[in-house]
């Protein structure tokens, strides 16, 4: 029986979510924020803010629902709540997509709860900076936003006032965060919240471009992890998503792992990560269909999937192009999707500046690869088939 579905976002990273509603046969209608998206049979397209539940509210009103869906956003996930409570269609809390994307009260809540978090205070102002007694290096972050956008390192007193700013600018609340930096290794983990409760599904080392960014440059889910920390990781995580109430749909968080083995907690979504990680890479990884099983959830649709969780080693690498003038591009046509290919996209064109990678959406290009042999080596090899020539 064909169902009428709306989603939220409908960018590059929704596409799986949004090809998958289609073969359905279902009819979908979408918001997005902007009119630049991809082509597809919608019923209707909405654009507007998705912080304007008014208008967004209006739109849907009428058309009799069955379920709303959103993915890999914070953004659209508090819009789905507000409007899927609205309607008594299936969805995560308010209280858990306010919870995700609010750093200030996440943390809060895991203080209460004992989580560990590094220590941390909130400014708005810079005249607040002098009062701050955390020692350096810390980071700086907006206390709302995605995508390391606004995030940034701060040494001594002049590069925390250059932080603040720059973290300022690129918070839509004028609140940021300034926290200890913690010397270690970071790892994603991701989990889905099943009617047995969280799971679990997939660990992954993150990588990035120096110690001074906080732009990823691979994310590797490798059996290659240490066996007890990974397994301290997994229930560590699922401990964490219980105590900050996520309950439904998809979880991707951050932990710190520092040279003592302690855990720091960075931040817990009750959402998919980016950049395709909960519609192709933590299925792939899991050997889980939980695109399906979430697509499910949101419909009420009963989907008792079997939980048995692989360990498929996959990597997330993005490309880091020199800067310049891009003349030409060339051997993308050569690499296809394949079993070893999952997905490949170069963000620049022919006539491009390519400038540095200040944040994660300004990031030139991804591949995610699978193989379980050489992972490393084999997606290095595949990365280097593809040249950029410059302008003189």
């Amino acid at each position: 029986m064909s169902k009428t579905v709306l989603v939220i976002n409908i960018g590059m990273e929704q596409q799986p979510l949004v090809e998958n509603l289609f073969d359905r046969g279902y009819k979908v209608y979408a918001i997005h924020h902007s009119d630049d998206y991809d082509p597809h049979p919608f019923e209707d397209v909405l654009v507007c803010d998705y912080d304007d539940i008014g208008q967004a509210y209006a739109f849907i009103e009428d058309l009799k629902l069955d379920g709303i869906l959103s993915d890999q956003c914070d953004y659209s996930n508090v819009l789905q709540s507000e409007l899927s409570e609205k309607l008594d269609l299936p969805t995560h809390t308010i209280t858990s997509t306010l919870i995700s994307s609010n750093k200030d009260l996440q943390r809060s809540i895991s203080k209460a709860n004992n989580i560990k978090i590094p220590e941390f205070c909130i400014v708005s102002k810079k005249e607040e900076l002098s009062q701050i007694n955390i020692p350096f290096p810390v980071i700086v972050k907006p206390t709302y936003n995605r995508g390391s956008i606004g995030v940034s390192v701060a040494t001594d007193k002049d590069s925390l006032a250059k932080a603040f700013e720059f973290s300022s600018e690129n918070s839509p609340t004028g609140y940021s965060i300034v926290e200890r930096f913690i010397e270690g290794t970071e790892f994603t983990v991701d989990g889905y919240c099943f009617d047995s409760g969280v799971k679990t599904v997939a660990v992954a080392k993150k990588m990035k471009l120096g110690v001074d960014s906080q732009v990823s440059t691979d994310i590797e889910y490798s059996p290659a992890i240490d066996e007890e920390l990974y397994q301290r990781l997994v229930s560590h995580n699922e401990l964490v998503i219980n105590k900050l109430g996520y309950t439904f749909g998809f979880t991707h968080s951050e932990y710190l792992v520092d040279s003592e083995g302690d855990i720091y907690l960075v931040e817990a979504a009750n959402r998919g990560g980016g950049m395709f990680t909960s519609e192709i890479i933590v299925p792939h990884v899991s050997g889980l269909d939980l695109l399906n099983k979430y697509i499910d959830d949101c419909l009420g649709i009963e989907n008792n999937i079997e939980i048995d969780i692989k360990r498929n080693p996959t990597i997330l690498k993005f490309f880091t192009f020199k800067p310049g003038k891009v003349a030409g591009i060339s051997g993308v046509e050569s690499l296809e999707v394949s079993d070893k290919i999952l997905k490949l996209g170069i963000n620049i064109k022919v006539g491009d500046e390519i400038n540095p990678a200040i944040d994660d959406s300004k990031r030139h290009g991804f591949i995610i690869y699978s193989s379980d042999t050489n992972l490393r080596e084999g997606v290095v090899d595949v990365m280097n088939k593809i040249k950029i020539t410059y302008e003189d």
